[in-house]
C-alpha cells in the first residue's frame, strides 16, 4: 500500500469518525450553540433574559456562535489531519 492509500482510506476515515463523535460549543452573551464533528447543529440554548427588543441582537449572536462552533469542529479535523502529514515523508 502507498502512503496516499494509507492516508485516504485508513487514517482519514478514522479521524473523521473520531471527530464526528465530539461536540463543539460556542457561547455568546445571549446564546450558546453546539455542533457535532460533522458540523451539524445539535443544540441551541437561548438565555431566558432575552427581551423582544433584543431579537436582532440574538439573531446575530446565533450566527456568530454557530460559525465559532463549526470552526472549532473544522479546526479539530485539520489538527488531526496535520498530524498525519507530519509523519509522512516529503513525497513531492
Amino acid at each position: 500500500y502507498s502512503i496516499t492509500h494509507l492516508t485516504k482510506y485508513i487514517l482519514l476515515p478514522f479521524f473523521q469518525e473520531e471527530v464526528s463523535k465530539k461536540t463543539f460549543t460556542a457561547k455568546q452573551p445571549l446564546v450558546e450553540v453546539e455542533v457535532n464533528g460533522d458540523t451539524e447543529i445539535t443544540k441551541i440554548n437561548i438565555s431566558k433574559d432575552i427581551e423582544k427588543e433584543d431579537i436582532e441582537v440574538l439573531e446575530d449572536m446565533i450566527l456568530i456562535a454557530t460559525n465559532e462552533a463549526i470552526s472549532a469542529a473544522k479546526k479539530e479535523m485539520e489538527e488531526k489531519l496535520g498530524k498525519i502529514g507530519q509523519g509522512l515523508p516529503n513525497i513531492f
